[in-house]
């Protein structure tokens, strides 16, 4: 009897897609990376060293995306209606004297590429860590069996099985998380990057959807504070970014402590766990530190969902309005741990104070607001270092000007004040009545106005000549006012008894 070879089982790969949907097995998503022509190579060299396992995916309705790709011995499948399932699983590597320079070629890859250490020595084991699960959609679903697998049910409730650190966990999550990508692309790029090249099965998911809240139960796969084994966890990607600590004598407790195994387990979340015992560490006494101190209450150690709204509202504002937008002016990240909002960079030049010219006291004017005014000379370009006048003038109307001590006002001289001059009054012109003469003698009298003072003039014994006597002539009396002699004169006069006398009128002055 002779014996008999049997040939591996060949790897089966099916895709199926219904009323517009869009399936895709290995040889579709090595035709969608590569080429069609290409991927078609790669699938039949792959599928001749017989590197590929079992894979199987079914997309339903328009939108609607389903990946497997399984390697040798592993499977994958995904299931999508509306929305993305992604399933692929690790890659097995040829073993054995024959596929060492294979694991040589792809470890060397790697390590060019930044990969950590962890990911080179499993290259060169036999196994490329390249699985990845990712849920997002109306109902979405992935399997891998070599990283476990996820479910999405209208894109905000996720259910998560990890076997990875023994995990399964349900969240509340932002299906718009991947719009962080306008926000702040380089770190979002980054963090995917290197998640794909650490093994991080979720990197993909993390790309898509970030928790709100994610209530998490591990069997014996995560360690907490003190080694003790973190059974239940209430993680979040928003809220603390950091655990807060309280320092005080030296001591040291930590409030919420992330997981302790996720420094080493890239499946197990490293944000602040709700559910986390403090940690409290004892070091030698500091009586210098008699302040407690509390770190970590700030604004700046709390992120907020804000930047995919933001992100949200500038594509939108973009399509609507037609352009392409520009950048947001701020992003909430979560790259530094003492940050939260970033301000884009704004610089700030200092604006040189404008000099003062003093006035010219040589030059005369008219108007005293302007005299007092002082000259700015604006000639001088803004945007250099500050700096102040050391001195200025103040020369007020009519005095000449005095250069004040740097730093005190100068004082001031009032101008002097005009010497007052009252109205001018002018009495109106009174005449007084006629004066009466008789017989040999013709006497005249003058009364003045009211508020003079008051004089009653006789004139002396005067000779009459003609048949009507001429008028006496004597001096003028005067009240209060300045003296201005007056003169009657008697001129056709008339009189009792023949007699002629003379007329007279008074002259007052100012």
């Amino acid at each position: 009897m002779g014996a008999g070879l049997v040939a591996p089982p060949q790897a089966q790969a099916a895709s199926n897609s219904y009323l517009g949907g869009t399936a895709l097995d290995p040889e579709g998503l090595l035709q969608l990376v590569l080429g069609e022509s290409a991927g078609s190579t790669a699938y039949q060299t792959l599928q001749s060293l017989n590197l590929l396992g079992d894979s199987n995916s079914t997309a339903v309705l328009p939108l609607s995306y389903a990946i497997s790709m399984a390697g040798a011995g592993h499977s994958a499948t995904a299931f999508s209606m509306l929305g993305l399932g992604l399933a692929t699983t690790d890659l097995p590597l040829p073993t054995g004297v024959v596929g060492l320079p294979v694991r040589l070629a792809v470890a060397g890859i790697l390590q060019a590429m930044g990969a950590p250490q962890s990911a080179v020595d499993s290259a060169l084991d036999g196994n490329v860590q390249a699985a990845q699960v990712a849920c997002l959609g109306g109902l979405t679903v992935a399997y891998s069996s070599t990283d476990g697998g996820c479910v999405n049910v209208l894109a905000v409730l996720n259910g998560d099985y990890n076997p990875n650190d023994k995990s399964i966990s349900g969240a509340i999550v932002n299906p718009l998380a991947i719009l962080s990508l306008l926000t702040d692309p380089g770190d979002v790029t980054s963090k995917l990057i290197n998640g794909l090249l650490s093994g991080d099965s979720r990197a993909i998911q993390k790309l898509l959807t970030q928790d709100f809240v994610r209530l998490g139960f591990s069997a014996g796969g995560r360690t907490g504070a003190y080694g003790l084994p973190s059974l239940v966890s209430l993680t979040s990607d928003y809220g603390l970014k950091s655990p807060i600590t309280a320092e005080w004598l030296g001591q040291k407790v930590t409030i919420f402590p992330a997981i302790a195994s996720s420094a080493t387990n890239v499946a197990t979340p490293n944000t602040p766990n709700y559910f986390g015992f403090p940690l409290v560490d004892l070091n030698s006494l500091d009586t210098s530190q008699w302040l407690p101190e509390v770190h970590g209450l700030g604004f700046n150690n709390i992120r907020f969902p804000g930047e995919n709204l933001l992100a949200l509202g500038q594509l939108l504002g973009g399509l609507i309005g037609g352009s392409s937008g520009s950048s947001l002016p701020f992003s909430l990240t979560q790259t530094d741990p003492t940050t939260t909002l970033r301000v884009a960079s704004t610089t700030l030049t200092p604006v040189e104070a404008p000099s003062v010219a003093p006035l010219a006291a040589s030059t005369p004017s008219t108007n005293s607001f302007l005299d007092n005014t002082p000259k700015v000379d604006v000639g001088k370009s803004l945007g250099n270092t500050v700096k102040p006048p050391t001195s200025f003038q103040f020369t007020p109307q009519g005095t000449n000007p005095v250069a004040p001590q740097v730093g005190q006002a100068p004082a001031y001289t009032p101008p002097p004040a005009p010497a007052y001059k009252p109205p001018s009054f002018s009495p109106p012109q009174w005449t007084s009545p006629p004066s009466w003469g008789g017989g040999n003698q013709g006497a005249a009298v003058q009364t003045p106005p009211q508020g003079q003072g008051a004089a009653v003039q006789t004139p002396p014994q005067g000779a009459l000549t003609g048949p009507n006597g001429g008028g006496s002539t004597g001096p003028s009396s005067t009240g209060s006012g300045a003296q201005n002699p007056g003169t009657s004169s008697g001129s056709h006069g008339f009189g009792f008894g023949g007699g002629g006398g003379g007329g007279f009128q008074p002259n007052f002055g100012q």
